[in-house]
């Protein structure tokens, strides 16, 4: 290789080269064609195989969600319109007057409106009643039209073995909706989709549907796929309806590896290795839970894929040869030409001379004779050489600081030389306002830290004036901590004052009642002893009428006169005692209204004494609220002045470190300045 590239033909190199870097690139496309070949067929299969499943789901998806929408129909219509108690009465008059004459032509409906259905059913348990006979409204489509079927005897229909009536006990025994097995009935597969009719929670019966699945198991026969792609439908009892015996012949294992991959890929297609053979497999689930295989053999699939990878390099052979053969040719006719210009171009490189000697200008006068386009390149660089020389002479002035260098322009479209002398101006420009700046920047810096150093002798005092302030505000804090204790002490006295207070009120209204009493008790007492006034003046007049008769008596009378003298004489005692009495109690009853009077005044004060007492308790608590809120807010005052404090600190920091930098700017300006002074600017 390497004497290989020693040669100086160009010609060969370019050609060697152009086609290694083809062989390289086109090795990498097709490298990566056969990759996107290779897994666009594999996600093209994949597509294939799930439209495939998912046009067949979709084919036999009606056919099962028609028979779960007739059978729930009917069920429906039962659970509104079957009475139990009225059948348990009467079974078979209830059946034949309510039950038939309701679903005759309802379930005949749903047989003629469906392709798929062939009889319709609502049957009744037999042992709901005691009636020998299985009551059902059972539809049937014959040849000639739809039928009803004659129904069971309790006998007949007790004989039958389990397996046949799976229809019947499916649904009724678990209370969900059942699906039968499949079978064969006149020639033709079928199945049965059977729900129990509840009413009232109790399982009366079933309704359901016999559904044709030939057309079924036909598209499952008919699908193929590549060669020898099939497909396979298992029902809900792992049952299968297939064309090839393809389940049959795999054991017990590789069934149920496929059950658990299509569990596990929910709906994605997967690879599995079935009977010794590498299938991709596409599943999809169907509303009654059915499932519906599409297996394609690996194989068949791959043959795609390698004979689209044979046309695809034949192609690519073809190609590289094209190219190896157009790049010789073009490599021998720029080759020759450039070595002359490869020749300078070196010298150029490594010695860095860059003027065109005698041999140069007639190597360039010999190629401008080929009015090609590899004698107008090289005469072209010549020029643009000579012109870099120039420019070259003029950037070793600037160089050494002379910024008043012009540079001829070629032409008011000559791009280089319009550049350096755009830069030659503005260094110049720039250079003299950078003098300027500096010296504006070496007096605002002084004045900066003249400035900077007032401001950190003034932040000193702030510091000095709010650290008093701070010292004060704390004193008030303690001062005011006191009051609002005080003023708390004061509101719990207040309290018990208030308490004593309306506790001496209630002494005074029960004082108060005493004295009602005592003068009430004094009213009636006076009562009683005009009652006695009374009595005594009854007596005197009784003793005077005795005296009157003893005297008619005469000597007979006279002890009766002395007994009516004495008795008189106690009636007027009776009567003076009772009129003193009365005159004391009189007296004492003027007495206790006027110190029920005084009482009465006495609690008024008290009430008025309680209700000042509980104005100022509550002015008291206010002036302690109000002095601990005071307290409270002279804290966050004095939180505040401390943070102020911390700011003002810190400002003062921050105005020393000002004064430094603004010293240190002032310096490194004045050095700016000396820098500037080198340069010869424009006037």
């Amino acid at each position: 290789m390497k004497k290989l590239f020693s040669s100086k033909k160009l010609s060969f190199k370019i050609a060697f080269i152009f086609v290694i870097a083809i062989i390289l690139v086109s090795g990498s496309i097709a490298a990566f064609m056969e990759y996107r070949i290779l897994s666009e067929i594999d996600t093209s299969s994949k597509l294939r195989l799930q439209y495939t499943v998912k046009n067949a789901a979709e084919k036999c998806n009606p056919v099962f969600n028609d028979a779960i929408y007739r059978a729930g129909s009917i069920k429906k219509l039962a659970q509104a319109n079957f009475d139990v108690a009225a059948y348990k009465t009467n079974p078979k008059g209830y059946f034949d007057t309510s039950v038939r004459p309701v679903f005759d032509n309802y379930v005949k409906q749903t047989i003629s409106e469906s392709v798929s259905v062939s009889a319709a059913f609502f049957s009744v348990y037999p042992d709901l009643t005691d009636t020998p006979n299985i009551l059902e409204v059972f539809f049937i489509e014959s040849d000639d039209g739809i039928v009803t079927s004659t129904p069971n005897t309790y006998e007949e229909f007790q004989d039958k073995q389990a397996d046949e009536m799976q229809w019947f006990y499916g649904a009724f025994n678990s209370g969900k909706p059942y699906w039968t097995h499949k079978y064969v009935e006149k020639g033709v597969l079928m199945v049965s989709y059977v729900e129990p009719v509840i009413v009232g929670n109790v399982t009366v019966g079933v309704a359901g549907v016999d559904v044709y699945i030939d057309d079924i198991e036909k598209l499952v026969r008919d699908i193929t796929l590549y060669k020898t792609g099939f497909a396979l439908l298992e029902d809900n009892y792992n049952e299968f309806f297939e064309s090839n015996n393809f389940i049959k012949n795999l054991d017990a294992r590789e069934a149920a590896e496929l059950h658990a991959a299509a569990e596990k890929n929910c709906g994605e297609v997967f690879e599995i290795t079935l009977a010794g053979k590498r299938y991709m497999v596409a599943e999809s689930h169907l509303i009654n839970d059915y499932s519906f295989y599409i297996f394609a053999p690996k194989s068949e699939v791959n043959a795609d894929a390698v004979a689209s990878l044979i046309r695809f390099l034949i192609i690519f052979i073809i190609g590289m040869a094209a190219v190896t053969i157009t790049g010789n040719l073009i490599g021998k006719s720029i080759g020759k030409p450039l070595t002359i210009l490869t020749d300078y171009m070196k010298r150029a490189g490594e010695t860095g001379d860059i003027t065109l000697r005698p041999q140069d200008v007639e190597t360039i006068r010999k190629l401008s004779e080929v009015r090609d386009e590899v004698g107008q390149s090289v005469e072209a660089c010549a020029a643009f050489m000579e012109r870099i020389h120039e420019v070259e002479e003029a950037l070793g002035k600037i160089a050494d600081g002379d910024l008043t260098t012009e540079v001829p322009l070629l032409s008011d479209k000559d791009a280089l030389g319009i550049s350096l002398r755009k830069m030659t101006h503005r260094l110049s420009r720039m250079f003299d306002e950078i003098n300027i700046s500096s010296a504006q920047v070496n007096s605002n810096a002084g004045q900066l830290a003249n400035s900077s150093q007032e401001l950190a002798r003034g932040a000193t005092g702030q510091a000095s004036a709010v650290e008093e302030l701070s010292v004060s505000i704390a004193d008030i804090s303690k001062k005011t901590k006191i009051n609002a204790k005080m003023a708390e002490t004061s509101a719990i006295l207040s309290n018990e004052i208030k308490a004593g207070a309306e506790k001496g009120n209630g002494q005074m209204d029960k004082l108060i009642g005493a004295v009602a009493d005592i003068n009430k008790a004094s009213k009636e007492i006076n009562k009683v002893l005009k009652d006695i006034n009374g009595i005594a003046f009854q007596t005197n007049i009784l003793a005077l009428n005795a005296s009157v008769e003893a005297a008619h008596a005469g000597g007979h009378g006279k002890g009766f006169s002395v007994v009516a003298n004495e008795v008189s004489l106690l009636a007027n005692r009776s009567s003076e005692a009772a009129k003193n009495t009365g005159a004391m109690i009189e007296n004492s009853i003027q007495k206790a209204e006027l110190g029920m009077q005084i009482a009465q005044e006495t609690a008024a004060s008290l009430r008025e004494i309680v209700d000042s007492i509980i104005k100022n308790t509550k002015i008291i608590s206010k002036i302690a609220q109000n002095s601990e809120e005071q307290a409270a807010a002279i804290l966050q005052i004095n939180i505040g002045i401390d943070q102020v404090s911390q700011v003002i600190h810190q400002n003062s920091l921050t105005a020393e470190k000002s004064a430094e930098a603004s010293e240190e700017m002032n310096s490194q300006a004045e050095v700016l300045q000396e820098n500037v002074r080198r340069f010869k600017l424009r006037d």
